[in-house]
């Protein structure tokens, strides 16, 4: 008992010291970020708060960290009741919000490969309506002859001959790498965006090009015909079947096929972290409560006051 005792104390004491550590390098790295750009020429609250706002994350998260690392210090020198409410409270607090997060990555997760599937007949009202909308959001955009004027040219840069673009197996080389790119006349920062955003990540190119072509192939019917947002455009001059003809289906696909890519590495590793992390707490969770419960003076092999003077140095 006395040397499982010791091992839980020192484990706790580790963790709380590594909280309080970080807290104080977040709050550093706002510092930083201050001087980098320090808050000059504020006219007002409300500037601050709507300019400055993100240099306040690294203070305050760091704040919570310091303050939860001293709560747990004194709960291990204390074992009272005063430092162990507050101190499972935080400890609940992360819990919940650790499941949190497992539960949106499998949630996701499972989105994720629904939408990809492509499954005929699939997707209720609200979710073609939203799928659709993301479309006609991005090809508005992206045929923007005023702001943006987008268009697929070559790899070198000239205009591709009309009949390559309209031609079905053509449409799907579109997906292919570099062979192609968009050139947004109008706006730079979507010629940059779509140079960097909407092509292969390197090592998963084979990905991308199957998700590309799925969606010029499928995503029309699945999400877009005889759906509320078609019928709301079916007699203007941006009616949906029109743009999906258009340079942006092809620009669309080719960010979609991108970025089911990235969010199923990234979700995938974040589903695992989480699940980890929850153990982790639930862990600490069990190992405090046991310290709390059945954890004596004498099985630390000192009293409590000297054990209390030995850690509020901390």
């Amino acid at each position: 008992m006395g040397f499982l005792a010791k091992c839980i104390a020192m484990e706790l004491k580790a963790v709380n010291i590594a909280v309080m550590v970080v807290g104080f390098l977040m709050q550093g790295v706002g510092f930083l970020l201050l001087v980098a750009d320090p808050l000059t020429d504020i006219d007002g609250m409300d500037e601050f708060v709507s300019v400055y706002k993100v240099k306040l994350v690294p203070f305050i998260l760091g704040l919570v960290l310091m303050i939860a690392g001293f709560i747990g210090l004194k709960f291990v020198a204390n074992r009272n009741f005063c430092s162990a409410f507050p101190y499972f409270t935080l400890l609940c607090i992360v819990m919940g919000v650790e499941l949190y997060g497992a539960w949106f990555a499998f949630t996701t997760m499972d989105e994720l490969h629904r939408v990809t599937s492509f499954e005929h007949g699939y997707g209720d009202t609200s979710r073609r309506n939203m799928m659709g909308k993301l479309f006609y959001s991005f090809a508005k955009r992206f045929n923007d002859p005023e702001r943006h004027s987008c268009k697929f040219v070559g790899a070198d840069g000239l205009p591709l001959p009309k009949q390559v673009k309209n031609a079905t197996n053509s449409r799907s080389g579109m997906c292919h790498g570099q062979d192609v790119k968009v050139l947004c006349s109008e706006n730079q920062k979507w010629t940059m965006f779509m140079g960097e955003r909407c092509v292969p990540k390197e090592g998963s190119a084979d990905v991308f090009q199957t998700e590309c072509t799925d969606c010029l192939a499928n995503y029309f019917d699945q999400w877009i015909d005889n759906s509320w947002t078609e019928e709301s455009y079916e007699n203007t001059t941006m009616n949906m079947t029109s743009m999906w003809k258009s340079d942006a289906a092809m620009g669309w696909c080719r960010c979609y096929g991108r970025s089911l890519d990235s969010y199923t590495r990234y979700f995938s590793r974040f589903k695992t972290g989480s699940l980890i992390a929850v153990a982790m707490q639930a862990s600490l969770i069990a190992f405090t409560a046991y310290f709390y419960c059945c954890v004596k003076a004498e099985d630390l092999g000192e009293s409590d006051e000297e054990y209390e003077a030995e850690l509020s140095r901390y």
